[in-house]
Formats: C-alpha cells, sequence, structure tokens
C-alpha cells in the first residue's frame, strides 16, 4: 500500500462523494476548517477528499483533533442551554465531554473527563501517539457568577490525563492563565514518545501583562519547563521529539530545542509569522521530516500544502484544492517518510 503523497494530488471538497465512515484502511491526514467545525480527511491510495462523517450537528463535533497516523478522530460535543436572553450565549455553552472517533471499528466512545463549566470556560486536548489517552487543557474562572465582570489574572489553567476507560483522569499541574489559540496552532501536542506534552498558553509576567507562553510538561510526574513562545502549526513537535516549532510575542517563528533550550529563527517562514488566510505568504504547519517543514499557501481560491526547505526557501507542492470551503489547514502527525 502506496502511503506516500503523489506529487500531482488535488483535493476539491466540492466533488467529494460517501462520508468517511469506519473501516478505514490507510494513514488519513486532516484538513480542517477551524470556523466551521468541518473536518475532511485524504485518502493516499485514492487521492480523494471525503468529509468525515457528522454524528450529531446540534452538538459537535467541536474542534476535531486527528491522532498520528490518522487511526481515530478526538473531539467535543457541547450545547447551548437555555436560559435568559439577556445572558450571552458563551456563557450558555455546556461542554459535554471529549470524545474519540475509531475508524476502524466506528466505536465512539467519550473520554473519562468532566469539564468545569461557566464563563470563559474551554477546553483543548491531544490524543497520545498510540490513541488511547489524552491530554486535555481546560482553562476557567473560579470567581465566576452570572452579572460579575471577569478578572483575566484569575483565570486558571490545569492539564489533565486521561483515557476511555473507568480509570479516573489525573490533573498533572495547574497555574493561573488563559489559553488562548494562535491562529491555526494546536494548543496542546503531544511529543512522538509519548512522555511530554506541550501546552501554548498566555501567562501573567511580574508587571502583570499576559505573555505567550508554551508548557513542557512530563506526563508522568507534572514537572515542566515553560518557555516564552507558543506553539506554531498542528505538528510542532519534530518526529524525533526534541525540536519544537515555536512562535514569540515578536511573530518571529522559530525552532526550540528542548535539550538546551536554545531556538533560533526560521528565515525562509519570513520575519513574522503569516496570519490565518494570507494570501501569497506560507503559514506553518509543522514538521515534514527530519529537517524540512509543511507549510500552507493561499493565493486566489488555490490553496497548496507544500515542504520547505527552511535554509534555502525552496517550496515544493505536495497536494493542493481549489475553491473549496477549507479555510484553515491543521494536519495528522503522520509517520516519517510520507511528505517525502
Amino acid at each position: 500500500m502506496n502511503t506516500r503523497v503523489s506529487r500531482t494530488a488535488r483535493w476539491n471538497p466540492r466533488l467529494v462523494e460517501e462520508p468517511l465512515a469506519g473501516a478505514a484502511s490507510e494513514p488519513v491526514p486532516l484538513v480542517s476548517d477551524l470556523y466551521n467545525n468541518a473536518a475532511f480527511g485524504w485518502l493516499p491510495t485514492s487521492e480523494r477528499l471525503s468529509p468525515f462523517a457528522v454524528f450529531d450537528a446540534s452538538t459537535g463535533p467541536f474542534l476535531p483533533v486527528l491522532a498520528a497516523g490518522g487511526t481515530s478522530m478526538v473531539f467535543e460535543r457541547a450545547r447551548y442551554d437555555g436560559g435568559s436572553d439577556d445572558l450571552p450565549l458563551v456563557q450558555r455553552r455546556r461542554i459535554l465531554g471529549v470524545y474519540r472517533y475509531d475508524f476502524t471499528s466506528g466505536r465512539d466512545d467519550r473520554a473519562g473527563f468532566d469539564a468545569v463549566q461557566g464563563k470563559d470556560a474551554s477546553v483543548f486536548y491531544a490524543p497520545s501517539p498510540d490513541g488511547t489517552a489524552l491530554a486535555i487543557a481546560q482553562q476557567w474562572w473560579p470567581a465566576w457568577r452570572p452579572g460579575v465582570r471577569s478578572v483575566v489574572s484569575e483565570h486558571r489553567v490545569s492539564l489533565t490525563v486521561g483515557g476511555f476507560s473507568d480509570e479516573p483522569p489525573r490533573t498533572v499541574l495547574e497555574l493561573s492563565g488563559v489559553l488562548e489559540p494562535t491562529g491555526e496552532s494546536s494548543v496542546v501536542q503531544w511529543s512522538p514518545d509519548g512522555s511530554t506534552v506541550a501546552v501554548s498558553m498566555m501567562t501573567f509576567t511580574p508587571r502583570g501583562s499576559l505573555q505567550r507562553t508554551t508548557l513542557i510538561a512530563d506526563v508522568t510526574t507534572g514537572a515542566h519547563t515553560q518557555v516564552p513562545a507558543a506553539l506554531l502549526g498542528s505538528v510542532a513537535w519534530d518526529h524525533e521529539g526534541h525540536r519544537l516549532l515555536v512562535v514569540g510575542d515578536d511573530d518571529v517563528p522559530r525552532v526550540l530545542d528542548t535539550r538546551t533550550g536554545t531556538s533560533t529563527p526560521v528565515p525562509a517562514l519570513g520575519a513574522r509569522v503569516a496570519p490565518v488566510n494570507s494570501a501569497g505568504r506560507p503559514r506553518a504547519l509543522g514538521w515534514a521530516d527530519e529537517r524540512r517543514l509543511l507549510v500552507a499557501v493561499c493565493r486566489g481560491t488555490t490553496t497548496r500544502v507544500c515542504v520547505l526547505d527552511p535554509d534555502e526557501g525552496i517550496v515544493a507542492t505536495r497536494v493542493r484544492w481549489t475553491a473549496g470551503p477549507l479555510d484553515s489547514v491543521r494536519l495528522a502527525p503522520m509517520p516519517l517518510g510520507f511528505w517525502s
């Protein structure tokens, strides 16, 4: 079975046929429309883009994330409760849980995790490399009461590790901060060896201002370090789990070596990270292999996923789609060599 990307592959979401459901027999990378909570899987052998099956449009799935190799999809379910029209809609949002859909068995499982509800409550998550566990970062405001103005400095963030069995989830750490996605980047990302989780958030400086921060936490002990930068892209970890693609408050993309703590700019991505849907400028998606990066480039109605040489700036198109509804691109971590 050929699981590599054909250099001539084209995606056209207007021409897709049957939704992608169970019994997927090959790795499936993910293309995601973050604004409409739509997700599409690309089947390498047939070079066809298919939408993931929607289970219940009234409650999700929201924020779909694909496990490494495209074996399963994790997503959030939520609903908006009734109540006073004076209460903002975001305060009526109730998180029903985080779920996993297995493409082989077609089974839909709920993680053993109950989110904190209330104003500004949100969850972000990442499946472990083998797809059996989840790392869930959640944000809430402990002092929330209807009619009380939110105080940002009182917001809390926690990192929880759990699975889909009866075993209770473990809270690995908790601290002050705010979860805030950077463009199309994924907030939570699990290292390839399964030992470490990286979480993007905003933390408070001694002067009380917010700054971009990435927590790099051991999933067993909770021991963690902080670096003043946010995760960049949806495949920010390299295949060896030693380097992270990050972006600081100056919007300069960098490669962070987690062993030494040093970071180096990526000249080929420009002086500043490209915003979502920027025309003609590459948007970083993550690592293609040990050295090259994956980027998305939009021009007119065409979006391309390309492999970028970070030193020489050479861009090689791998797949593209035209006139489709996909405004954002997030990919699943794929086996080494998939994008070669």
